[in-house]
């Protein structure tokens, strides 16, 4: 014997996967049957799971915490005075990676405010400057593009 079971709201699929049990019992001689939600459960003679799963997905959506923004322009300011202080050298490895770049800088800083304001920030240090260009590089210069 063999249930497939589906989630109820999928059955646009229900042809497809009828014609695919119906190959499966040809093929072995069992049982097959589509259910869907609750109809898998009454079944098997269990009609109370169903409702007891659909209250425990209930509770855990209300669970599940919300996802942290990883767009740190959005608190530009905040950002900014967090990571101004890190050493040249890490802005070196991380601009100097043309992967990063390309691939994670723009997710994380979509509006250039943060790399807007170390760059300026850099700019107008005493020596800083000249070790912001050394140290981030044409690309970050590029991604800046003040």
């Amino acid at each position: 014997m063999l249930h497939l079971f589906q989630d109820p709201g999928l059955t646009k699929n229900k042809r497809f996967y009828t014609q695919e049990l119906e190959k499966i019992h040809l093929d072995y001689n069992v049982y097959t049957q589509l259910c869907y939600g609750k109809e898998l459960w009454d079944e098997i003679g269990h009609s109370e799971v169903w409702s007891e799963l659909l209250n425990y997905l209930e509770r855990w959506k209300k669970e599940i915490p919300d996802m942290p923004s990883i767009n740190f322009d959005d608190d530009a300011k905040n950002t900014f005075e967090e990571i101004k202080d890190i050493e040249i050298s890490v802005f070196r490895k991380m601009f100097n990676n043309k992967e990063i770049c390309k691939e994670i800088i723009p997710i994380l800083f979509s509006e250039n405010k943060v790399l807007q304001s170390l760059y300026k920030y850099f700019m107008q240090k005493e020596n800083q400057g000249h070790l912001w260009k050394l140290g981030a590089g044409k690309t970050a210069m590029d991604l800046v593009a003040v």
